[in-house]
């Protein structure tokens, strides 16, 4: 499935995320491993929705002691 997103948490679930900045690939990865990227494009976007949103939003956050099961 290929989706396009207006809000983030719509994808935080997504095994996949692909970034586009003019038509380019900038980022490509899974969103939590995206969000590891202190300078990263996504991390970026995810912060910019303000703070209660952010965490929310952040996998990495919200759920900071369950492990990731692939």
């Amino acid at each position: 499935m290929f989706t396009i997103a207006h809000r983030l948490n719509t994808i935080m679930d997504s095994d996949r995320v692909i970034v586009l900045d003019a038509g380019r690939v900038v980022e490509d990865g899974e969103p939590h491993e995206l969000l590891k990227r202190d300078q990263g494009i996504f991390t970026g976007m995810v912060e910019q929705t303000g703070a209660s949103s952010s965490r929310c939003t952040n996998p990495c956050t919200r759920f900071p002691t369950v492990p990731r099961i692939d």
